[in-house]
Parts: C-alpha cells; sequence; structure tokens
C-alpha cells in the first residue's frame, strides 16, 4: 500500500472521520504506484519543506523516486472555516487540501512540472467525484 496517512491524535473528531473515509475511498479507487504519505496536523499553517513559508498544506517530493513523497495538511484553522462556511463546505475544503496535494503527486510521478492551474482543476474534479459517490450513498442507505 502506497498511500499512508498519519493523523495526530488531537486533530478534530469530525474532520479525522471525514479524512479516513476519503482515504479509504482514495484507495479503493485510484492507484499509487510511487510511495506517499499524508500528514494531518492540527496545526493552523504547516511549513513548505522546500522554502520554510507557511501555508495550509503542501508537498515535497523527492528527487529519487524510490524515496516517499510527504504530504502535509494543516487543520488548525477549521473553526474559523466553520464560522464563514458551513461544516459541509469547510470539510470539503479540507478534503480538496488534499486532493490537491495530491494532483502535484500524480505530476511528479508523471514527470511533469508542477502546474498549479492544473492542480487546482484536478483537486476540485477529485473532491467532487468522491463527494457525489459520498451523496448517493447517503441516498441509497437511506
Amino acid at each position: 500500500m502506497n498511500l499512508k496517512v498519519a493523523i495526530s491524535p488531537v486533530v478534530q473528531k469530525m474532520i479525522k472521520k471525514d479524512i479516513k473515509l476519503y482515504i479509504v475511498w482514495l484507495r479503493k479507487n485510484y492507484n499509487f504506484p510511487l510511495k506517499v504519505k499524508i500528514f494531518i496536523s492540527p496545526d493552523e499553517f504547516v511549513k513548505n519543506m522546500v522554502t520554510g513559508e507557511k501555508v495550509s498544506a503542501t508537498i515535497f517530493c523527492p528527487f529519487d523516486k524510490k524515496d516517499t513523497a510527504i504530504i502535509k495538511v494543516a487543520t488548525g484553522d477549521f473553526n474559523g472555516l466553520l464560522k464563514e462556511n458551513g461544516k459541509v463546505n469547510s470539510m470539503n475544503l479540507t478534503l480538496n487540501s488534499i486532493s490537491h496535494e495530491l494532483q502535484h503527486y500524480y505530476q511528479w510521478v508523471d514527470d511533469l512540472g508542477f502546474d498549479e492551474e492544473q492542480a487546482e482543476d484536478g483537486a476540485v474534479e477529485l473532491t467532487c467525484e468522491y463527494l457525489d459517490v459520498k451523496m448517493k450513498n447517503r441516498l441509497t442507505d437511506n
């Protein structure tokens, strides 16, 4: 299994639950040909591993593809997102951050340069695909 996730024990329970469900869906529906580990942080920001800049999410793709790509996602701003966007939209924004960094992972796997516009478009598409399946499953469960 090339997709691993580590969620800090102090990350809010509802975020943790939704991220775990998303990871299960990703593993079931997508191929991860090279190793990638996602760290979910309770902090408001994570540091970009190259520039040191504080960001909400980041990826480090090593030169040697035998090594593991590392994604870090901050969830500490979730309460602020909740106030601005509500629970559902806030969770979707968090999942979309993961999706965005996974788009960069696939760019790395395919030896493409990082393209932010492509990553954003692909992230929205991936997140929406998951949310559509999640919604259809809810409808059929009732």
